[in-house]
């Protein structure tokens, strides 16, 4: 594919690969915001580099437990950092 091609694929709202684009492997990855990437390129699309990344549910896991320690730090740590909230005896 062209640079002028990509670009066109890129700045259209109606873009269309060809049937060939696809068999070589690009297409719209939704995994990087739908950034249009070629064969090989795309370690996140893990059915086209033949190998299987880690599934979707840890992803959502991983954020969760960073909304948990961000809660966590803002409930306990910085109310106690500031004095807003007695510690101890």
């Amino acid at each position: 594919m062209i640079d002028e091609r990509w670009l066109d694929l890129m700045n259209r709202d109606d873009a269309q690969l060809t049937p060939a684009e696809i068999a070589e492997g690009w297409h719209f990855c939704d995994e990087w915001d739908y950034l249009l990437v070629g064969p090989g390129s795309c370690e996140k699309c893990s059915h086209l580099v033949g190998r299987s990344g880690p599934p979707k549910w840890l992803y959502s896991l991983g954020t969760c437990l960073l909304v948990v320690v961000l809660y966590f730090l803002l409930i306990v740590v910085v109310p106690v950092a500031m004095g807003w909230v007695k510690v101890g005896r």
